[in-house]
């Protein structure tokens, strides 16, 4: 039974990869990076106070971003506590939108570079993976 369910649950990966023609992935080779459970962090100053937003793809279009420090729970993106989005993913890159924001990331490695823009400026935020072990 256990075999049955562990087999059933890495369907959706199967199924996934193997829509994806071959060529595409020779042309961008981190097509292939999954990123669902991952996690990923963002160490800055927001108005002149260290602050850690944290990011987690829990599935193939969710993800949560947490601030896990921040003056008066405010992390990257504007974010206050805790917000759920919905993402699409095509190669390396993601579009979402947070706190109202459309965002669009890029992913290098182990790196995610989120653009957006506010007040009629581009701005840039860059999440570094978390490694498995690390906080």
């Amino acid at each position: 039974m256990k075999k049955i369910i562990f087999a059933l649950a890495f369907l959706p990966l199967v199924l996934f990869t193997a829509c994806s023609s071959e060529e595409s992935h020779q042309d961008n080779p981190e097509m292939e990076q999954v990123i669902v459970i991952t996690r990923w962090v963002n160490n800055d100053i927001i108005n002149g106070f260290p602050s850690k937003t944290r990011i987690v793809f829990t599935s193939f279009v969710d993800m949560l971003i947490a601030v896990d420090d921040g003056k008066d729970g405010l992390g990257a993106f504007g974010v206050k506590n805790l917000e759920f989005c919905k993402y699409t993913r095509k190669g390396n890159k993601i579009s979402t939108k947070i706190n109202g924001k459309d965002v669009v990331g890029d992913i290098r490695g182990d790196i995610i570079t989120f653009t957006y823009h506010e007040n009629g400026l581009s701005k840039k935020i860059i999440f570094s993976q978390i490694k498995e072990g690390s906080r």
